[in-house]
């Protein structure tokens, strides 16, 4: 793995083992917060009304698989779109794609929940590792990390790629820290790879947090570093391999960005005031999130960030213990906590940006997302703090007091009680969240009821997000899904062939139609999927058959006319007419002109985008794979190679190199 290869080539067999036992800790302690969610009966879902929104966007997986490339087109949702330009969904990284892959859409977004929770502790791990700390301290911290509200309590919308993207979000800042310890090429490859882990990882909202607040606090530390110039240097390179390792995913971004409204919030209604922020860490009543009370929303997901009061004591205890050579850590994560709350309370970013981006500003809807981003720097310092105080004080003999007598320090007592309640009333709060929930049982006979005989849309009960993963799993259209953002050009919703409303006072039913579990399903003929107009304003029905940007219809008629197909028109749709190229005529959905008689007209959405950006993300992770191997070893001395170590225990050399070696820990 990543963490544990760092400086492997100065480590022991004893050493490795170690560290792999502590991966192993924090692995089982995330499968055991996400228990719950190893029930993989399909209607078993997370909690969380958008955990649909979340998810659905990953059937791009089963689509590539049916077809290839025409899973570069969404044509289950509101007349289609270019897949990959949904930042609600994650499909290309790694930990969405790989459990969607072996275990379906619905099923693998509950293994990605629990993969995210344990990748928040191995960075919180990896900060305690960088900081030269124990392995209680490393261990304790990264375990408080992985069900910390901050991380658990984005589920209760059911957000998943939130907890994703916080995860990765989180582990930039341990691979920056890294890059100012070690500042050689591996360590700048090491950062484009977590930067862009993090730019795939979805929602966009961790993403511009820690552009606002990570980043510049690691200057920091860039800046006091003796090599300050080619670390600088190592942020460029990191960013230029960042752009290219992540081109699949920023090539169609860019693309489509202009063509994409979202929802925005300019009154950020959300914003919780600076003062109150921080309250959010230590407070673990569910209904307190469920209030108005301290100016914010009755949305858990946006505050909740719990870690305890432990943490916080000994963050503080930190400031008293720690030697005055570490100052320059110390400010950095002080710094790094004070640029997450002011973002969050939207004051830097108002200030910053002003009236010169008055629409990005407003198009961030939910600023109190980056709070979140604040609980690595705090467990780092909580770790440091408790690395600090294990060191200090007496020790109590338990026979009597002579070199063979064995001890204990006193402080290892006292603390003992805390951590491990702070531990697991973080689990058990954080776990809470990832309870699932069992599916409404109208939906599996409904979808049974719907008959579909040429890629009708179809309309269901819109306001219900989990209709679109089931119709989606059955390649059911739908004419009206619930988007948190539109096209700017096509706009049009497509018409239903095939309605199904819940029936209300204001619904009566009428004499046709099919009544399922209170739910009325009608079908209009004269409504189709693909038809020609003639000539004479004849409409002349085809057969048609779609999977994604793959479109085959079949029409007979005695007259020439229009063929319309209720598809989003978009400038990559290529046609043809019996395997001839046709022109398509520009609209807002896909046309072209078709002669007389029986013929085959074949849609295919070919866009340049993505293979272009695949091309990158291939040179990108080739070209690091190059330069990692070819980088030269090294030094075998362990010397830093970048500037000062940060070990931060606080002991004399001699007693560093010995706790060092009893903990099983190499010596920086």
């Amino acid at each position: 793995m990543l963490f544990s290869k760092l400086n492997m080539h100065i480590m022991n067999p004893s050493k490795k083992v170690s560290y792999l036992l502590e991966m192993g800790i924090i692995v089982v302690w995330a499968f055991a917060a996400g228990r719950a969610l190893l029930d993989f009966r399909p209607n078993f879902w997370p909690p969380g009304a958008e955990f649909p929104l979340s998810i659905r966007e990953n059937f791009f997986w089963p689509n590539f698989l049916r077809c290839g490339v025409c899973a570069l087109w969404n044509g289950n949702m509101n007349g289609g779109y270019p897949a990959l330009i949904d930042l609600q969904g994650a499909p290309l990284h790694p930990l969405m794609a790989i459990p969607t892959l072996l275990f379906g859409v619905i099923n693998g977004a509950k293994i990605t929940i629990i993969l995210g929770l344990a990748l928040a502790g191995f960075a919180q791990w990896w900060i305690a590792y960088l900081l030269g700390l124990g392995r209680v301290a490393r261990v304790w911290s990264a375990l408080i990390a992985v069900v910390a509200g901050s991380v658990t309590g984005k589920m209760e919308d059911g957000m998943v790629t939130l907890v994703l993207s916080t995860a990765c979000a989180s582990l930039v800042i341990p691979a920056g820290m890294n890059l100012a310890r070690k500042n050689n090429l591996r360590s700048i490859l090491i950062l484009s790879v977590t930067l862009t882990s993090m730019v795939m990882s979805g929602q966009g909202y961790l993403q511009i947090g820690t552009f606002l607040s990570t980043l510049p606090a690691l200057l920091i530390l860039y800046i006091t570093t003796p090599t300050r110039k080619e670390a600088f240097r190592g942020i460029l390179l990191a960013g230029i391999f960042t752009v290219l390792m992540a081109g699949v995913f920023l090539v169609p971004l860019l693309h489509h960005l202009g063509s994409v409204i979202k929802d925005t919030d300019g009154n950020f209604t959300s914003v919780q005031p600076l003062e109150y922020l921080p309250l959010n860490l230590v407070i673990r009543d569910t209904d307190y999130y469920y209030q108005n009370s301290l100016q914010k929303l009755p949305f858990p997901y946006l505050y909740v960030n719990y870690i305890g009061w432990v943490p916080i004591f000994l963050s503080i205890l930190a400031f008293r213990l720690i030697p005055k050579e570490q100052l320059r850590t110390l400010f950095f994560f002080l710094v790094g906590i004070l640029l997450v709350y002011l973002n969050s309370a939207m004051i830097l970013p108002k200030w910053f940006f002003g009236m010169i981006a008055e629409n990005f500003l407003i198009g961030i809807r939910h600023p109190p997302l980056f709070a979140g981003l604040a609980v690595p720097y705090i467990l780092g310092l909580s770790a440091w703090g408790l690395d600090l105080a294990l060191h200090k004080g007496p020790f109590i003999y338990l026979h009597g007091e002579n070199l063979v007598t064995p001890k204990v320090r006193l402080s290892w007592v006292i603390l003992a009680i805390p951590l491990v309640w702070a531990a697991f009333s973080a689990f058990k709060f954080g776990s809470s969240w990832l309870q699932p929930v069992q599916q409404p049982q109208e939906v599996g006979p409904v979808l049974n009821a719907i008959k579909i005989s040429s890629s009708e849309w179809v309309q269901l009960p819109g306001s219900e997000l989990y209709w679109s993963v089931f119709a989606t799993q059955r390649n059911i259209k739908l004419a009206d899904s619930f988007h948190p953002w539109h096209l700017r050009d096509r706009q049009m919703i497509p018409p239903a062939g095939i309605k199904a409303e819940r029936i209300s006072s204001e619904i009566t039913q009428p004499a046709t139609g099919l009544v399922i579990f209170g739910i009325l399903i009608q079908e209009d003929p004269q409504i189709h999927y693909a038809a020609i107009t003639s000539q004479d304003e004849n409409t002349i029905p085809c057969k048609a058959s779609s999977i994604g940007g793959w479109i085959r219809v079949f029409c007979q008629s005695n007259q020439s006319g229009t063929l319309t197909v209720f598809e989003h028109s978009w400038p990559e749709w290529k046609a043809w007419i019996d395997n001839k190229p046709a022109q398509l005529i520009e609209g807002e959905w896909l046309q072209l002109e078709v002669p007389s008689g029986r013929h085959q007209i074949t849609f295919r959405y070919l866009p340049w985008d993505v293979p272009s950006g695949l091309a990158l993300t291939l040179i990108g992770f080739g070209l690091a794979a190059y330069l990692w191997k070819k980088e030269a070893a090294p030094d075998q001395t362990g010397r830093n190679e970048g500037g000062p170590p940060l070990p931060v225990t606080g002991q004399s050399a001699q007693e560093h190199g010995r706790t060092q070696a009893e903990d099983g820990q190499d010596a920086t």
